[in-house]
């Protein structure tokens, strides 16, 4: 799936970053899915994937599924070095904790199943979408795509959360659960969010993500 960079060359904080048009048209703007990081940071490799082996590809994307994991388990890594933030994004990764959640939330609900799975599914989508026009409407720079990647990424602690809330079904056990999961992600996604907007505007892009998930946890509490 695409990959490209997250998080750079966010605007200065003058400026209101164009026209409203030119905003919509930036939320699908081809030229702003690039493969690899930072420029320069891979020139050694050939990234002609029509030439290179089918399991040097899957390694790379594993590999990047992986870092990207790391970052948000380990939010830590990215506060010692705010220029890092998940350079190298992708869909496989998100596609997967996506589809966790949905079956873990979806699991013994029985005639509902299919509607806590779509629900989860239609939060993610609408969150994604909400996070890529309120970025772009404060004068920062993101793609759909990108959204996506990170919102799934972010669901990461909540997927942990689902899985220990079967050990026992105690309200107490589960609450304590989700809080921690949903601050945890809130964690992980405030570097990432913050280096996509002017600084004098991070909260005001940090907030409907923490409002996404919430949404979240307090399904998976419902749910679960």
């Amino acid at each position: 799936m695409s990959n490209g960079s997250f998080g750079q060359a966010a605007p200065s904080s003058g400026g209101g970053g164009g026209t409203f048009s030119d905003d919509v048209d930036r939320l699908f703007s081809a030229a702003e899915v690039r493969e690899g990081g930072l420029a320069g940071a891979r020139d050694d490799l050939d990234w002609n994937t029509l030439d290179e082996s089918v399991w040097r590809t899957l390694k790379r994307d594993v590999d990047r599924v992986a870092s990207n994991t790391l970052l948000v388990l380990n939010p830590m890594r990215v506060a010692r070095d705010p220029t890092r933030p998940m350079r190298e994004w992708d869909l496989w990764g998100p596609l997967v904790f996506v589809l966790l959640l949905g079956v873990c939330l979806s699991h013994g609900d029985g005639d509902d199943a299919s509607t806590v799975f779509s629900v989860v599914f239609a939060t993610v989508a609408f969150g994604a979408v909400a996070l890529t026009m309120n970025v772009l409407l404060l004068g920062g720079h993101i793609i759909f795509l990108q959204a996506i990647s990170l919102l799934g990424y972010c669901l990461v602690p909540l997927n942990v959360a689902v899985f220990l809330m079967f050990i026992s079904e105690n309200v107490v056990w589960r609450t304590l659960l989700v809080c921690g999961a949903v601050a945890w992600s809130s964690w992980a996604s405030v570097p990432f969010v913050s280096a996509a907007v002017p600084a004098a505007r991070r909260a005001l892009a940090v907030y409907p993500v923490i409002l996404f998930l919430i949404s979240l946890g307090v399904l998976a509490a419902v749910s679960a």
